[in-house]
C-alpha cells in the first residue's frame, strides 16, 4: 500500500522500493530478463508491466540480484477467525501465496521469509502448506 511504502522510503532512503502490484512487477521483470514466454499473467499485469517507465525498468532487480524476499500475503482466507473463508474475495486472497512463490522461484534470493497466520498449516487439510514447502525445495 503506497502509505506504508511511503514510510519505508523515508525510513530507507538507500532502498529501491515499487509501490505497484506484484504480478505486474514480476512480468516486467520477467520481460526484461526475455522470459516473458515463461510468465503466465492476466492481460491487464501485461499491459501495466509494458506502461512502466524506462526509469522503473531500469531499476528491476534480476535474478541473482536479490539476497532476501519477505513478506505476509494475504492471511484473511486462511484465518479461523474469518467466518467468511470460502467466499470468493478470500479464495481470491489465498491464491496470492503463488505470487509470492512465483517471486522466491525466478529470484532464488539467498533467505526467504513467509509471515502468514497460524491456521495456514492446517487449512485446506494441510495441502496449501505442503504445496508451498515443496515449492522452495
Amino acid at each position: 500500500e503506497e502509505p506504508a511504502g511511503d514510510a519505508f522510503k523515508l525510513n530507507h532512503p538507500e532502498s529501491l522500493m515499487f509501490i505497484n502490484n506484484c504480478n505486474v512487477i514480476l512480468r516486467a521483470v520477467m520481460e526484461k530478463c526475455g522470459d516473458d514466454d515463461d510468465c503466465i499473467s492476466t492481460s491487464e499485469a501485461a499491459e501495466l508491466a509494458a506502461a512502466l517507465g524506462e526509469k522503473d525498468i531500469n531499476n528491476l532487480p534480476l535474478p541473482g540480484q536479490v539476497d532476501f524476499i519477505n513478506g505476509g500475503p494475504p492471511c484473511q482466507g486462511f484465518s479461523g477467525m474469518n467466518r467468511f473463508n470460502q467466499s470468493t474475495w478470500s479464495k481470491v486472497q489465498c491464491e496470492m501465496i503463488l505470487a509470492f512463490l512465483s517471486f522466491a522461484d525466478y529470484f532464488r534470493p539467498k533467505f526467504f521469509l513467509l509471515e502468514n497466520v497460524r491456521n495456514f498449516v492446517s487449512f485446506n487439510k494441510g495441502q496449501t502448506f505442503r504445496l508451498t514447502l515443496a515449492s522452495l525445495l
